[in-house]
């Protein structure tokens, strides 16, 4: 069965294991996966290791244009050399709608002619993986939009809280007793209002088995500048100056959780 209960929140996993029993269950030398990306990139994985690392730098996209208008397996004559094999079989991976996602290749060193039925099932297996690309993509984005939003919630949020604990003293002897309740209560409401958001973003992570952490480069620089516009903005509006120094030796890129980085960035100056 090709099929598999544990939920895999990775592509590379994802493509991997599918490969290692694709590579079994039809008893070929090599199998290799790539998947296309924004921006003409393509993840890539191949089994055997080894002859993955034999193939020329242009095969993938060589693969690409050979599947960018089919929707059935295609069979691939080709010498031993370059490629290391004889006989190979490409299936797109279908998206939804549009080009395809990508495709799975497998390859045998040896001449040998694929079956129908053996092209049937492989096109079905790869119509699988597909529905299985597009859940876990969906996933990610669904995780990431969730947090960018209850991020841009959050920030406003722990501004009035922060506000409310630096004028409660002024308050308390400025204002009426009502006057007082209601703004307790204001305070009350946006610290709900934030307990809420962060139930709904560990619950959201916990059901979709993701990790609490994504790790995507991150250009660090041009980041910290973008936040530091929008309080320097802030800061001039209040009658106040906002300044801050980049020490030079900070590195241009970095590897960490782009919404999470900004939300400690932000905590820090707020």
């Amino acid at each position: 069965s090709f099929l598999w209960n544990q939920e895999i929140t990775d592509e590379t996993v994802l493509l991997t294991q599918f490969l290692a029993r694709l590579r079994r269950f039809f008893s070929v030398d090599f199998c290799f996966a790539a998947l296309l990306f924004e921006g003409a990139k393509a993840l890539e994985v191949g089994l055997p290791e080894a002859k993955r690392d034999r193939l020329p730098v242009n095969f993938a996209r060589h693969c690409l244009d050979l599947i960018a208008n089919s929707r059935v397996p295609i069979v691939w004559k080709q010498p031993r050399k370059p490629f290391e094999f004889c006989s190979t079989v490409i299936s797109p991976l279908s998206p939804s709608i549009g080009q395809p996602l990508g495709f799975v290749m497998m390859g045998h060193s040896l001449p040998k002619s694929f079956a129908s039925s053996e092209l049937f099932l492989l096109q079905s297996l790869a119509g699988e993986l597909s529905w299985a690309i597009r859940d876990v993509r969906s996933k990610k984005n669904h995780r990431k939009l969730l947090e960018a939003v209850s991020q841009e919630l959050k920030n406003p949020l722990q501004l009035i809280i922060g506000h409310f604990a630096l004028l409660h003293d002024d308050l308390a002897q400025a204002c009426s007793h009502q006057q007082l309740e209601q703004f307790q209560n204001i305070e009350m409401s946006a610290r709900q209002l934030l307990g809420l958001l962060n139930g709904l973003v560990d619950v959201a992570v916990a059901h979709a088995g993701n990790p609490s952490v994504l790790e995507e480069p991150v250009d660090l620089i041009a980041t910290l500048q973008e936040i530091f516009a929008f309080y320097r903005k802030a800061a001039e509006e209040r009658g106040l100056k906002f300044e801050a120094e980049l020490a030079a030796d900070l590195p241009t890129t970095i590897a960490t959780d782009p919404v999470k980085f900004r939300q400690i960035v932000r905590n820090l100056i707020d």
